[in-house]
């Protein structure tokens, strides 16, 4: 009796207009060696189905590409965070270092002592598109959110961003300032309730590429 309840319930809680859904967002991010990955995806792919790199692939075939490409020595597991997230509600991660470092510097003053002066950092000019001034946060950074359509269908707002801190640049009378790269992306894609988003794109590191897979299912 217990059970025909708490089925009546989740069917009531479905069908109740007001009642927003709670949605797992999966995040594997990934850096490979150039090529290896299309090796993989054409190995894993099935028969029937086109082997050549598609964006969008079903779930199955997506944790077939992420067992294979996870047994290779070469392949570095980066970031797999795991979010829950309120149907039309937005959603921040951060697992990064927070790094602060001046983005200007005002000239050393002339003295009469041997020794010369430093120049005075300055940390109030302008910063990248997303960042305060004088801040990055090095490390993956994710921006989300997401709205559940007819037949389940998840329609996801994401900005994901991956920082590096890659140097430093000599500025100057042995004074240096940081050198960051970048990995953003910032788009709006619909996804079945079996479908796997894949992006991948150039690294920092030379012959190698990054890659994310976002897998998203609905709480029942």
């Amino acid at each position: 009796m217990n059970g025909d309840l708490d089925l009546i319930e989740k069917i009531l809680r479905k069908l109740d207009a007001d009642h927003n859904q709670q949605v797992s967002v999966t995040f594997n991010m990934l850096e490979a060696p150039l090529v290896f990955f299309n090796q993989v995806f054409a190995e894993t792919a099935k028969p029937e189905t086109d082997r050549k790199f598609r964006s969008i692939v079903d779930d199955k075939h997506a944790q077939r590409l992420l067992e294979g490409l996870l047994k290779d020595e070469n392949m570095e597991l980066l970031h797999a965070p795991n979010l829950l997230i309120m149907d039309h509600q937005p959603t921040s991660y951060s697992s990064a270092q927070e790094v602060i470092y001046p983005t200007d510097f005002i000239p050393p003053l002339e003295n009469n002592q041997s020794k010369p002066s430093q120049p005075i950092a300055q940390f109030d000019t302008v910063a990248p598109d997303g960042e305060q001034p004088s801040f990055r946060e090095v490390g993956l950074t994710i921006e989300l959110t997401l709205w559940v359509d007819l037949y389940e269908r998840i329609a996801l707002e994401l900005s994901p961003k991956l920082t590096r801190l890659i140097g430093h640049e000599d500025y100057g009378q042995g004074t240096k300032i940081p050198v960051f790269w970048s990995w953003h992306i910032n788009t709006i894609v619909t996804l079945d309730p079996d479908e796997t988003m894949i992006s991948r794109g150039a690294s920092s590191e030379e012959q190698k590429e990054i890659f994310v897979f976002i897998q998203a299912s609905i709480l029942k």
